[in-house]
Order: structure tokens, then C-alpha cells, then sequence
């Protein structure tokens, strides 16, 4: 939030031909990824009260239990294959030849990716899935009672953290608007709080940025790096996107599939910023020639 106020109040300083952003990094292979864009992102927060506190579960017959209304309404926002939103998929735009061209590239090996993950299993081992369809995922659910031993209640609150990664062309404000209308529509009284919305962004294969990026990857790590169309995760491109810089990408970066990224020990290796370095050097040297 406080970026996009920045960037509004400064948009004419800011203006410029490229935008590089950090958050790419190297792949089980360490070749360094250079990420064209980033999916969008709907982060909401569901709050859901059926009364003034918790009660024993002896009343269970006559009192709403706001986990299972909570489910229900999960159950119609997404059906663990498709998000029921009205217009959620309406916007998407077909692939590219040049984008179908560099996902055939992306040789990761699911096996090697899940063991670097901790998974047990993947529910997909059609890795380009990744960059290119919505998802709709729950952060976090808390209600009730859940210390040790027992305490029969029926809880009288609950709240869900969801989150929509968004592809190209997928509209943010929209399918917030869409979210809104459903839950009316379905009849619950909940509280929905917007918790952060971003653009997809997709930046062009063949542009000055992304050809000095790969240049310079070469030079520094004696291999060819991995270019995808856009992150699996997301970053605030958008606002850069909308001050008319069509040259956006995700490069340079340290981290790992085994860093850990927002878990317990999230770490990055030492002799990965020293490489950083260098090719954040050899960039602007290629750069400036094209």
C-alpha cells in the first residue's frame, strides 16, 4: 500500500524505459531464472460471527456452527477444481507462440521440485501449470478451540485469509467485485475485507531488458539461464505497468526452491549474493550497448 502511494505521487520521477525487480532467483539447477512478469493477485480476509461467544456443544441442534457455514461458503467460491466466480475466467487471454515456446523450455523435474519443497506429494506434475493458471488457495483458517485436552464448544466466530494468483489480462478490481457479489448472492453475512489486489503483468521475450538480462546471465553463470513467462507468485509490477513501462522483469535474485520462501528458516546462500553482483555489473554493461 504504501509503494503504490509512492509510486502515484512520483509517477513522473519514476518514469523510465525498463524496470528490473528482484524476487527471481536459481532453479534446482542453479541456473538463474529470468521471469517476464508475475502473476496478479485478490487477497482477502472472511470474517463470519453467529454469536456473542462460544457455547457449549450440547447446543449443537439449535445453533449455527460458523466453521461448517464457513465451508459452505468455500464449497461455492471453489470446488477444488474450478473458481465458481462469475467471470473469473472470462478475460484470460490464449498463450502466445512465443510464451508456449518457453514453457516447452521448462525442463524442472516435478520429483526434484517436490522433494525441494518438503511435499509429500504433487497434485500436478505439469510444472507450466505454475505461470499459467488462476488458483484460488486458503492461507489460514482460525476458530474454536484447538489447546490441548478437550473443550466441547460450538465456536461463535471464525475467519479465513484467502488468495487468488491471477493470469494475463485478468482484471483484480473485477473479480473482487465478482467475489463480492457472490457471497450476496449466496446469503451470507460476512465481513470481507480486501487485503491486497495486483495486476498480472507479462513482459515481451524479445525486448532490450530481457536480451541484456540473458547476455549477462551467460557471462556471469557459464550456462544458459531459465527464462519464464512470468513468476508463479506475484509482485507489484502492476503499478509500474500502469506508468506506461512495458519492459518489466524479475532477475537477479538469490534464492533457491529450497529457501524456505515465508517459512521457518527462510534462508539464501552467501556465495549466491557475490553472483548477484556480478551480474547486476555485467547487466548495465549490456545494457547500455543495445
Amino acid at each position: 500500500m504504501n509503494l503504490s502511494k509512492y509510486v502515484e505521487k512520483n509517477s513522473e520521477k519514476l518514469k523510465s524505459n525498463a524496470v528490473i525487480m528482484e524476487g527471481s532467483g536459481l532453479d534446482i539447477k542453479g541456473r538463474p531464472m529470468i521471469v517476464l512478469g508475475v502473476k496478479g493477485l485478490v487477497y482477502i480476509q472472511i470474517n463470519l460471527r453467529t454469536g456473542e461467544r462460544d457455547v457449549h456443544s450440547s447446543n449443537a441442534p439449535i445453533v449455527y456452527n460458523p466453521v461448517w457455514e464457513l465451508i459452505k461458503l468455500l464449497n461455492s467460491i471453489f470446488d477444488g477444481e474450478k473458481v465458481k466466480l462469475k467471470g473469473f475466467y472470462d478475460d484470460i487471454t490464449p498463450l502466445s507462440k512465443e510464451v508456449t515456446e518457453l514453457l516447452d523450455k521448462y525442463d524442472q523435474d516435478p520429483e526434484e521440485l517436490r522433494k525441494s519443497l518438503g511435499i509429500y506429494k504433487l497434485k500436478n506434475n505439469d510444472l507450466r501449470s505454475l505461470f499459467t493458471e488462476p488458483t484460488c488457495n486458503i492461507d489460514g483458517i482460525i476458530s474454536g478451540y484447538v489447546g490441548k485436552g478437550s473443550k466441547t464448544i460450538v465456536p461463535s466466530s471464525v475467519s479465513v485469509k484467502l488468495d487468488f494468483r491471477l493470469v494475463p489480462n485478468q482484471d483484480p478490481k473485477k473479480i473482487f467485485s465478482s467475489l463480492l457479489e457472490h457471497v450476496k448472492n449466496q446469503g451470507f453475512n460476512v465481513e470481507i475485507i480486501e487485503m491486497g489486489l495486483e495486476k498480472p503483468v507479462r513482459t515481451e521475450p524479445n525486448t532490450a531488458v530481457t536480451k541484456a538480462m540473458v547476455s549477462s546471465a551467460k557471462k556471469v553463470y557459464s550456462t544458459e539461464p531459465l527464462i519464464i513467462p512470468n513468476a508463479a507468485g506475484t509482485q507489484p509490477m502492476g503499478l509500474f505497468f500502469d506508468l506506461g513501462i512495458k519492459e518489466i522483469v524479475s532477475a537477479i535474485g538469490v534464492g533457491t526452491p529450497s529457501s524456505n520462501a515465508h517459512a521457518p528458516n527462510e534462508n539464501v546462500k552467501i556465495e549466491n549474493f557475490y553472483k548477484a553482483i556480478e551480474h547486476a555489473y555485467e547487466f548495465y554493461n549490456e545494457y547500455e550497448k543495445i
